[in-house]
Parts: C-alpha cells; sequence; structure tokens
C-alpha cells in the first residue's frame, strides 16, 4: 500500500484532472436528503482512524467505534463516540482499550443492549496469537469497563472477526472465528443481562474445512443468526444458523447461496427489519466477477 500522502496526492490529481473531461455529474448527496460529511474523530484530523462500525440505539442514537492511531506511531487504540438523536454533533471521544503500546487490534463491531449500554469487541494480539475482548460502556455511565477476554479457551490459538448484536432480553451475543479445533470454526458466546457470560458453543456443524467472517443479527423474537463463509466444498459458500428463543444449541445451518458451481462467495452481512425479516447479503463470484447477492427471510 502507498504511503497515505501519496494516496492523498494522487486523489488531488485525479480531482485536478477530471475537471476538464466530460464526465456525467453524479448527483448530489445533499439533494437526495443525506447530510454533508462530518468528522467523527476530534483529534485534528493529523492521523489515521479506519474500520469504523456504527449502530443505533432504541432512542435514536447513534454509536460509533473506530480504530486510531492517535497515541503515536504503531499504537493502534480503539475509540468510541456517540451522537444523540436529533443532535448536530458527537460526543467528546473516548478511548475504549486499556493497553497503549505497540498492540496491534482489529475487527471492530459494537452494539447497544436493551438498557442502553454499548459494547465494543475486537481482536486482540496483547497475548500474540489474537483473542477476542469486549469493553462495555453502561447506560448514563462515563467509563469503559477494563477489556475482559471473551473466548473461554484457554489455549494459545486464534480467535478473530468478531461480531457482536443485542438481544431482546438485554443481553448480548458475540460470534467470531475460531481455531482452537485445528481449523478455522464459528463460535459465539452470551453475555447476560446480569454481566454473566455462558460458556462458548460452536455454530457449525461440519467437520472439516474453514469457516470463518461471521455476521450476527438478533430478532425482536428472540431469534438469532449467524452467517459465515464456509470452504467445507469449495472456495466458499455463505451458511446460515438460527438459534431459537431459549435454545441452548443452534439449529442445523443452511446454505443460502444456491449456485452450482464452485465460484468464491465470502463476506456475508446480516440485518433485520422491524418486522422479524432476515435478510443477507455476500459477495459473490458466480458470475465471474464480484457481485453483490442477498436473500429474505420472511418473518415467522
Amino acid at each position: 500500500m502507498p504511503p497515505i500522502a501519496t494516496i492523498a496526492f494522487a486523489f488531488a490529481t485525479l480531482a485536478l484532472a477530471t475537471t476538464a473531461c466530460a464526465l456525467p455529474s453524479r448527483p448530489d448527496p445533499t439533494a437526495l436528503g443525506w447530510s454533508l460529511p462530518a468528522v467523527v474523530n476530534d483529534d485534528g484530523r493529523g492521523v489515521v482512524q479506519f474500520d469504523p462500525a456504527i449502530t443505533v440505539d432504541a432512542s435514536g442514537a447513534l454509536h460509533a467505534a473506530w480504530l486510531d492511531f492517535r497515541d503515536g506511531a504503531g499504537v493502534f487504540g480503539l475509540y468510541y463516540s456517540r451522537r444523540a438523536a436529533g443532535a448536530a454533533g458527537w460526543t467528546a471521544n473516548q478511548r475504549v482499550s486499556d493497553l497503549v503500546g505497540p498492540v496491534c487490534r482489529d475487527d471492530a463491531d459494537i452494539a447497544v443492549d436493551r438498557g442502553g449500554g454499548a459494547h465494543v469487541v475486537w481482536s486482540d494480539y496483547r497475548e500474540v496469537d489474537p483473542d477476542v475482548y469486549i469493553s462495555t460502556l453502561p447506560a448514563g455511565g462515563t467509563a469503559w469497563s477494563p477489556p475482559r477476554r471473551v473466548n473461554d479457551d484457554g489455549t494459545q490459538t486464534i480467535q478473530w472477526s468478531p461480531a457482536i448484536a443485542a438481544d431482546g432480553a438485554g443481553g448480548v451475543y458475540v460470534v467470531w472465528s475460531d481455531y482452537r479445533d485445528g481449523q478455522s470454526d464459528i463460535y459465539a458466546a452470551r453475555r447476560g443481562p446480569d454481566g454473566a457470560w455462558q460458556p462458548s458453543r460452536r455454530v457449525n456443524r461440519d467437520p472439516a474445512g474453514v469457516q470463518e467472517r461471521p455476521a450476527i443479527a438478533a430478532a425482536p423474537s428472540g431469534e438469532v443468526f449467524v452467517a459465515w463463509a464456509d470452504q467445507r466444498d469449495d472456495a466458499g459458500d455463505i451458511y446460515v444458523a438460527r438459534l431459537a428463543p431459549g435454545a441452548a444449541d443452534w439449529g442445523a445451518p443452511v446454505r443460502l447461496n444456491t449456485d452450482a458451481g464452485t465460484a468464491r462467495q465470502a463476506d456475508p452481512a446480516l440485518g433485520i427489519d422491524r418486522t422479524g425479516a432476515v435478510t443477507a447479503a455476500w459477495h459473490d463470484e458466480r458470475d465471474g466477477v464480484g457481485a453483490v447477492w442477498a436473500a429474505r427471510l420472511a418473518p415467522p
């Protein structure tokens, strides 16, 4: 990757060059109802911030978390800000992670529980091999809890690419890619409203192959859905599993992509609307190039 300054120069040069070309005009986003872009980080825009995640709570407030280099070269900080519903700007940035130093962090995600508590998860390399960590800002609180490791394997294996979703009962589910069994599988754990964690459970059931990059969404009914990229048969398919309300074990995984070839599918995303309908979207190469495909599960 070229230095940031090179990228900025290339962008500026392209912007100047295209002014003399008869290119089609792009629609003005403000004419379509979008606000003008605004900077969320408040460090003066002198360093790199990246890998943002965002969610909305029941009041309409926005919560954002991202990785941030403001604490020094090679220092992967994790920061947070909130914008109340109807507010013009974002709150002062808060550092979520506790460890200042050359420790890599990655894959940040955020969720807000039913009570208004914010939860941030990430991959953390403080023990060399990455683990999944979480920190919580209680509703109405001003300080984040000390980071806690989520994966409970106790081994020096890789856990990474976490995702988080709040359920309808005041808890949160965390899902991640996990190598504790000698290959990448999908594991999940729930934190209850009292802060107690249930043991980690494997989501996928296949005996072999790589499963990675999970996405998670929770329905108002209490159902939880996890989707992931799965290489049990070829370069990658998209599978999804459902956890019924009150159940301890995940249901049998279902393959979503219906193509008969060996094309690669990857990077799933999940969303649930107010009716409980679930939509999965993913990167799909069945036509020879990368496209975005989606499938929908109607509400029960």
